[in-house]
């Protein structure tokens, strides 16, 4: 800035609307990134229905494997659901094999199924 130049009152309020402006925006940005980073949680019953109904003694034996992400609040145990649908992904957790019945009179279990999509068959 040139020491001959004059600031008018003019400029003073555009400079101060520029400001505003970007201030909003910076909240608003804040606020956008805030809400997109909480983490969803789910409570045990939501895991148990996600995974077939498992039964509360399989969740408790995954959790005491460390088989699955948790963490345990105010006599809650809660389990951040993005993270476990991601572990569920990567192992292909099988809870129980169910028994198809249909075609005819031949039966086809989950369990055969999976293993066979495992061996690439």
């Amino acid at each position: 800035m040139n020491t001959n130049e004059i600031t008018t009152i003019a400029d003073l309020h555009n400079l101060e609307m520029r400001l505003i402006q970007k201030i909003e925006e910076l909240v608003k940005t804040k606020h956008e990134h805030n809400s997109n980073s909480q983490k969803e949680y789910l409570k045990s019953s939501e895991v148990q229905k996600l995974l077939a109904n498992c039964s509360e003694g399989k969740l408790k034996s995954l959790r005491d494997k460390r088989a699955i992400p948790f963490t345990f609040l105010h006599g809650l145990y809660l389990y951040p659901k993005a993270e476990l649908l991601r572990e569920i992904d990567r192992n292909l957790l099988l809870v129980k094999p169910k028994v198809i019945q249909g075609f005819g009179n031949s039966e086809i279990s989950d369990l055969k199924t999976s293993n066979k999509l495992k061996n690439g068959q």
